[in-house]
């Protein structure tokens, strides 16, 4: 049985979703304020987008974590 258009569509989303996240991921975890800002704002946004699975929800808080506990260890 062929996968209707609605299912496509969602397939579709969740590859092109699953190809922004290694590129938030990376900036997110850069030195730069401004490149680390774009990235945990990109991250945001997927996470909302109700595309993410646990898993990947997971992955973004660990990212989130990481780069806060930097951000106190420096002070800011």
């Amino acid at each position: 049985m062929e996968p209707g258009p609605s299912r496509t569509k969602g397939q579709k989303s969740r590859r092109a979703e699953w190809r922004r996240t290694p590129w938030a991921l990376d900036r997110a975890l850069d030195p730069g304020e401004g490149t680390k800002a774009l990235g945990l704002a990109t991250l945001e946004v997927l996470a909302r987008s109700g595309l993410a699975r646990t898993e990947e929800l997971e992955l973004f808080d660990i990212a989130w974590k990481s780069v806060s506990g930097e951000r106190e260890r420096r002070g800011h």
